[in-house]
């Protein structure tokens, strides 16, 4: 096992001073990145002193967002429901209707059928819109 250059309290120091954020806690020590990295892939205790900070920075946001919704922000109660409310039935659903002129050869390759689409101007907008929201369900 190699020698190691920090005492794990000072590991520990430097991750809290800087709100978990490695980068900051490595530049504070003087060392790599990947230093505080495997310091604590080997150590628990600075996982777990890294997984409190998350959860602390996440009760903050999570607070921040009760407030807005309070406040009446329209955006923060609906984000709020959307994720927060699937356990009460709460989902995003989208209806569509496509409809294309001639017939659809199964054959059809997606890019072939794309352009198809795009060549009738509302089925383009529509897709684009489909496209949009099924790339934004993915992040």
């Amino acid at each position: 096992m190699a020698i190691e250059k920090y005492k794990l309290s000072q590991v520990a120091k430097a991750i809290k001073d800087n709100n978990g954020l490695l980068t900051y806690a490595a530049k504070a020590l003087k060392c790599d990145y990947h230093t505080i990295q495997n310091y604590i892939n080997r150590h628990p205790s600075l996982r777990k002193v890294r997984d409190e900070i998350d959860d602390t920075i996440l009760d903050l946001c999570e607070n921040k967002i009760h407030e807005l919704i309070n406040d009446g922000d329209a955006d923060s109660i609906w984000k709020y429901i959307k994720y927060k409310g699937r356990k009460r039935g709460y989902i995003e659903s989208t209806d569509s209707n496509v409809s294309l002129k001639g017939t659809l050869n199964t054959n059809t390759t997606i890019n072939k059928l794309a352009e198809e689409i795009r060549n009738d101007a509302d089925a383009s907008e529509h897709l684009n819109s489909l496209v949009a929201k099924l790339a934004s369900s993915n992040d």
